[in-house]
């Protein structure tokens, strides 16, 4: 009896567990952004400053970076009502270092680096007043800027 009852609660539970979990993993309801849908907005890193703006935003991103693959369904929809938002891939010529305090007011590519990906910057009359890597600054400044 004892054997009857596991099996007739396998047959029952298992096709319910199957159906839930295809049903709540419903891609479809889900946007997903891919970061060619803003190919026109990529910029080569040594052309940051070269933008013809004077206010814009140039997020850093690795295909590769967890925390990048998290953001993109936030920031593709952004940069497509946008501007003023510009994409850069990182590759490897792109300098890394720590105290992104110091590139704060830099004009010049010679001068610049991030931390890593995500990164934010903002620049202003060709000068970056911001660099974070920061996800919820990153958001909040993308946000209350569309």
């Amino acid at each position: 009896m004892k054997k009857i009852l596991m099996k007739l609660f396998f047959i029952i539970q298992v096709p319910i567990f199957l159906i839930s979990c295809s049903a709540s993993n419903n891609s479809s309801t889900i946007a997903n952004y891919e970061y060619d849908m803003v190919a026109n907005l990529h910029l080569d890193f040594k052309n940051i400053f070269n933008v013809d703006k004077k206010e814009y935003y140039v997020y850093f991103y690795s295909k590769n970076c967890l925390h990048c693959l998290l953001l993109k369904n936030e920031i593709i929809p952004l940069a497509l009502k946008k501007d003023n938002l510009f994409f850069v891939e990182y590759v490897d010529e792109i300098p890394i270092g720590s105290n992104v305090i110091a590139t704060i007011g830099v004009t010049s590519i010679d001068e610049f680096f991030i931390v890593g990906t995500p990164t934010l910057i903002y620049i202003n009359d060709q000068r970056v007043e911001i660099n974070t890597c920061d996800e919820d600054i990153i958001l909040s400044l993308l946000k209350g800027d569309t």
